[in-house]
């Protein structure tokens, strides 16, 4: 049975985990803001910091597999890191203790709604896996040696099909990720909002089909 959330509030029992959430009106629409704390903000200094960290707002909801979507629109936020790209997704099949989850990002200023010269289109989404699977382990080529410019806002619809270990993601109904085996285990979990290191995002219209 599909489940929706219109996050006009935040679910009873959901868990702040380094984020702040709070309800605001954007395009005439309620959504949730997430932004981080300013502490683990300051954990991405670079040199000094760390990447896949567990920044999300995990949800009161039970996940394994079937498909998830949402409307996202994030921007930069105040960061000390040039490597701040405004990613924010999903996180998925999260433990309690937060040690373990799976991630889909977004970049949304990639997204479809407009064309970027490469290297910004060569991922439009990204996926990694805590703890076995950071990021820099699964994409080492990926350069940090670019920022987006500022563009005006718009949001993007972000569709995760998720089938034991196959992933496919969508952004604006446009397939953009394919991985038909994902080197994390398939388990069950806590459902999230996540946003990473100098980003603000905007979340709403949360959709869930369990399998």
């Amino acid at each position: 049975m599909d489940v929706t959330y219109d996050l006009a509030a935040l679910p009873e029992g959901a868990a702040f985990h380094a984020g702040v959430a709070e309800l605001t009106q954007l395009d005439g629409r309620t959504a949730m803001r997430i932004s981080l704390t300013e502490q683990m903000t300051r954990y991405d200094v670079p040199g000094a910091g760390r990447m896949d960290l567990p920044t999300f707002i995990a949800l009161p909801i039970w996940f394994e597999d079937g498909t998830i979507e949402v409307d996202v629109l994030s921007r930069h936020h105040d960061s000390p890191s040039d490597r701040a790209q405004a990613l924010a997704g999903f996180a998925y099949r999260i433990c309690c203790d937060t040690s373990r989850f799976d991630a889909v990002e977004v970049r949304p200023l990639n997204g479809t709604a407009t064309t970027l010269p490469s290297p910004r289109t060569r991922r439009v989404a990204q996926f990694f896996a805590r703890p076995e699977w950071p990021f820099d382990k699964l994409w080492p080529q990926e350069s940090w040696d670019w920022r987006e410019d500022t563009v005006p806002d718009f949001w993007t619809r972000l569709t995760l099909q998720i089938d034991g270990t196959r992933l496919t993601a969508l952004v604006d109904g446009v397939q953009v990720l394919v991985i038909p085996v994902v080197k994390a285990a398939a388990t069950r979990g806590y459902l999230g909002l996540f946003v990473d290191v100098g980003t603000e995002a905007f979340f709403a219209n949360l959709r869930i089909i369990p399998a």
